[in-house]
């Protein structure tokens, strides 16, 4: 599926490489993002909505800025390299943030 949809926007075979590898490791985080909205959606109902800005700006900013650093300079990884940076960070980000909020409503309930 990613071939077909990546082809309606170019015709190059370079291209079309590089982003159907993007597509099916995208594909492996969206998950992820279910569980990182819930928890963010969560934590906004608790009246702590400052929480999930912190979680969302290391997921989308400071994780990913450091793990394609250290994909690229030290590995010296290919564009994939880049593409699993961002999902570690994004899994990473969102398994911290669901740990952290079920600790919060731990402390709610007890």
């Amino acid at each position: 599926l990613a071939h077909p949809l990546v082809s309606l926007f170019s015709q190059q075979p370079d291209v079309i490489a590089i982003g159907v590898s993007y597509l099916r490791i995208e594909a492996l985080i969206m998950p992820a993002y279910v569980l990182s909205f819930i928890a963010s959606a969560v934590l906004q109902g608790i009246k702590r909505p400052t929480i999930p800005m912190y979680f969302n700006l290391l997921r989308q900013i400071v994780l990913p800025m450091l793990f394609i650093a250290i994909a690229l300079i030290m590995f010296k990884a290919p564009i994939e390299g880049v593409w699993w940076s961002i999902a570690i960070a994004t899994w990473l980000a969102v398994l911290v943030q669901v740990w952290h909020l079920y600790y919060t409503l731990s402390r709610l309930s007890a």
